[in-house]
């Protein structure tokens, strides 16, 4: 999936270090000229906003690593040779290969489900909203990399108890958003729904449903037709019954 730069939401892909070290005789004389000619220098960067810096080539290396290697096969070493930074400077950002992944993966989902929500927005209508939903159901199944690695990821990350409280805020706060957009699409259609335990039911129905397929499809056990098919009824099965129950 396309990564809308979420700075850190999401544009991971789209990391690049905006601020080069410039040395040399030449550019310190093109300085200096400047300073002369009354042309301002562009002013240092604070320890913060390098620090920053860091973190977004550090991301950027992660993802491409990750995603080639697997979770288990990369290790901190790789990830620093990518981004052409010390070991050190990854863990004065990321405690551990386990929380830099986290982030990373954290990070792209957030990212895909802004997109459904600001595109479901977009869009008038049932039918259309739901055709939104279904191409970007399609684009998050493609993804196999992604989801290998977050299998490999959640399946490691189980042993850890702070990966593991990590874990469940970040599916709390993707619950949060598939609920925003469920409501959002029942409010366009005139139907007001309590936030009670029909609508949790529905979320934790919806995000099962979906994980499952996406990690089957990903092991070649159920086609993309078939996976889309599958959770678009769950998805409409669950509005039907929310859109009854008033």
């Amino acid at each position: 999936m396309p990564r809308a730069a979420i700075s850190e939401p999401i544009a991971v892909a789209g990391y690049t270090a905006s601020h080069p070290v410039t040395v040399g005789n030449r550019k310190a004389h093109d300085g200096a000229r400047g300073l002369a000619s009354g042309v301002s220098m562009p002013r240092a960067l604070t320890r913060e906003e390098l620090q920053a810096q860091t973190r977004e080539l550090v991301l950027t290396a992660a993802e491409t690593v990750f995603l080639q290697r697997g979770f288990h096969a990369t290790t901190v070493a790789q990830i620093a040779a990518e981004a052409g930074r010390t070991q050190g400077s990854i863990y004065s950002n990321f405690e551990s290969k386990d929380a830099l992944c986290q982030q990373l993966l954290r990070i792209h989902y957030e990212g895909w489900l802004t997109q459904v929500a600001l595109a479901v927005m977009a869009s008038e209508g049932t039918s259309a909203k739901l055709e939104v939903v279904e191409a970007k159901w399609r684009v998050l199944s493609g993804e196999t990399d992604w989801i290998g690695l977050t299998t490999e990821y959640l399946l490691a990350a189980r042993h850890s108890p702070e990966q593991s409280e990590l874990i469940r805020e970040t599916v709390s706060g993707l619950q949060d958003g598939v609920k925003a957009v469920l409501l959002g699409q029942l409010q366009s259609e005139g139907v007001d729904v309590d936030e009670g335990a029909l609508l949790d039911d529905a979320v934790a129905a919806i995000i099962a449903t979906g994980m499952g397929l996406v990690v089957n499809h990903t092991m070649g056990l159920v086609g993309l037709d078939q996976s889309t098919s599958v959770f678009m009824q769950t998805l409409e099965t669950w509005r039907d019954r929310l859109s009854s129950s008033h």
